[in-house]
């Protein structure tokens, strides 16, 4: 059984493979420094990975000295050889054992699913993430934990469920993927907040209803719950714009409609965040350690919530998804209503870029998965604006051309470190490249019919699976020129270390590099990473 080979895992490759799993991922699994610091209490991050590294050296001695090798490739390949070995070893040693699933069964399912979904694997990573929900309803995650528990223990089962339950909505990002955790059926409450964790304290954390509430007090200090309750907004805005559902006629700008409830709750979101009264160069002083660094799991949770708040809006207004919505409905479509989309889709696109840059600028992590989908939402919005107002010389065109720039910036930063980053990069290059055929998604009149052919290629745009699997985007040949003072692009067949040509300081690009990004090293800890803010 796993749990007896996690005892021999003492050699450093695996302990290295094996912290690094669990500390960069950021789930909310468990706190790795209060485990450690109680021997008693026998779980560790060794467990989130069903101790892999030591299954394989058993068996594969080469994958051990693969991983001794350093190199970035060397250590993708064997993490995809531990994970394959982790995956028949869940399996074989517990899936044909009754009563044998525990609680690590159900957090390493959980990240072999994030290593399959991010190396384009997703019917792969659709399965593992449904078993692992499955393990977690079976052990009655969703419930608060008996009393009768030590205080870690319970902790632990909180940040499992909670971390499943991310992974299901963000890889539900697509027309054909409904999520399977319902909101209504999660009754544990968040896990309590990382300092008193740490400390050795206890604090009794709210429950997802209680933070539904307008009345619940959360400070902008619970960077792990509002994640969640950005998160559940998200579901929502999946299953309404992505999930095909056509139960609800109500016009988008109706008070009664899905569209204005998920408005409201993203409100909610705001209050909760204090984005205004916060920017995250100032939060970023109050997550440092008593040595001056930055918490970074702690803080990624800060700028994950913000940045699914802003992927929220991203696709309530993306111009493609109202244009859908809109053509659902049988009445006249207020142009003002129009106009609002068109703002909201820009702002928030601008802003989420912002986010990012900021958050590097400041020294925060950005190597989560998850931002890699979020960097190229914004920028095809914001590449659709750009072109739209292509012959102007206005301040707004000008901001444009720098956010556009920003978001290619971020994908080609995390491209070399994530597999499934340098398919996104490439799409959002070919995107931008064809914008200008789409310019008709910001016509407020709604005049002109689209090509089913562009059409798919605009759901593909928002598809996070999608994306994770296919770096080539096909757009059917235009029927017209493009326009000969259209933004240029380079031809996609140049290295991956040329930009685009926005109308930026060659110069300023040209210094573009691993320096200016804040990505870690190009390890295994990539490979596991999962946007739960930070991840």
């Amino acid at each position: 059984m796993i749990e007896s080979k996690l005892a021999q895992l003492s050699d450093r490759e695996s302990q290295e493979f094996s912290s690094a799993a669990f500390n960069e991922t950021n789930l909310p699994m468990e706190d790795h420094n209060t485990v450690e610091e109680q021997p008693q209490f026998q779980l560790n991050e060794h467990d989130d990975v069903l101790g892999v590294p030591e299954l394989v050296n058993q068996s594969s001695p080469n994958i051990s000295t693969t991983w001794r090798s350093g190199s970035s490739q060397s250590q993708s390949n064997a993490i995809e050889a531990y994970a394959r070995e982790a995956w028949l070893s869940v399996l074989g040693d517990h899936m044909t054992v009754e009563d044998s699933c525990n609680l690590e069964v159900a957090q390493a399912t959980n990240i072999l699913a994030i290593i399959d979904f991010t190396a384009g694997r997703t019917s792969s990573a659709w399965l593992k993430i449904g078993m692992a929900i499955r393990i977690a309803q079976d052990l009655q995650l969703m419930k608060e934990p008996s009393d009768t528990l030590p205080l870690v223990e319970q902790e632990e089962r909180r940040r499992s469920f909670w971390s499943i339950y991310l992974l299901d909505k963000l890889v539900s990002l697509g027309k054909h993927r409904h999520f399977a955790i319902l909101d209504e059926d999660c009754h544990v409450r968040l896990p309590c907040d990382e300092l008193t964790f740490r400390s050795g304290g206890w604090g009794q954390n709210v429950t997802l209803r209680q933070l539904l509430d307008w009345s619940t007090d959360v400070g902008v200090e619970s960077g792990f719950p509002v994640a969640i309750l950005a998160s559940s907004v998200l579901a929502r805005c999946t299953r309404r714009l992505l999930h095909d559902r056509t139960t609800d006629e109500t016009p988008p700008w109706d008070s009664k409609s899905e569209f204005a409830s998920i408005t409201s709750l993203l409100l909610l979101v705001e209050s909760r965040l204090q984005v205004d009264q916060h920017p995250i160069k100032n939060v970023v002083d109050t997550y440092k350690l008593d040595d001056g660094i930055i918490d970074h799991p702690a803080m990624g949770h800060v700028i994950f919530a913000r940045t699914v708040f802003h992927v929220c809006y991203c696709l309530l207004y993306h111009p493609f998804l109202v244009r859908e919505q809109v053509r659902k409905v049988k009445c006249q479509v207020p142009s003002s209503f129009m106009r609002l989309a068109s703002q909201k889709s820009y702002e928030h696109a601008r802003d989420l870029v912002n986010l990012l840059h900021d958050a590097e600028a400041v020294g925060c992590h950005l190597g989560a998965s998850f931002y890699a989908y979020s960097a190229c939402l914004a920028g095809s919005i914001l590449s659709l604006h750009m072109h739209a107002e292509k012959d102007t010389e206005s301040q707004r065109y000008l901001e444009l051309l720098s956010a556009t720039q920003d978001s290619i910036s971020i994908l080609e930063g995390m491209a070399k470190f994530w597999d499934h980053a340098s398919k996104i990069h490439h799409r959002l290059l070919t995107f931008n490249a064809n914008a200008y055929l789409f310019d008709s998604l910001l016509d407020t009149q709604l005049k002109s019919v689209m090509d089913p052919g562009w059409e798919r290629s605009l759901w593909s745009m928002v598809d996070y699976g999608e994306m994770c699997r296919e770096s080539d985007l096909s757009i059917p040949s235009p029927k017209i020129p493009a326009p000969s003072d259209s933004p240029s692009f380079p031809d996609l067949e140049l290295e991956s270390g040329q930009m685009l040509d926005l109308g930026l300081d060659v110069q300023q690009i040209s210094q573009i590099d691993d320096t200016l990004m804040n990505f870690d090293t190009p390890n295994i800890k990539y490979l596991l990473e999962l946007a739960s803010g930070g991840g």
